[in-house]
């Protein structure tokens, strides 16, 4: 097994191919982050309202 780890290390090097590389976070991904903040906002609203129907239902 490590030999083919090894040999695929050495056909990248042989062939003097760059492998292009993405770059990763930034600002693409402060809408995602703002849309999971705001999501779970709303889970939190509605998860605090099925608990007090609960509670109110099995109370009484």
């Amino acid at each position: 097994m490590e030999d083919k780890v090894k040999n695929s290390s050495d056909q990248r090097e042989m062939g003097n191919q760059e492998i292009p590389t993405r770059q990763k976070g930034g600002l693409i991904t402060i809408p995602f982050i703002i849309a999971n903040e705001a999501f779970e906002v709303v889970a939190s609203y509605g998860m605090t309202a099925n608990i007090i129907f609960y509670l109110r239902r099995t109370i009484t």
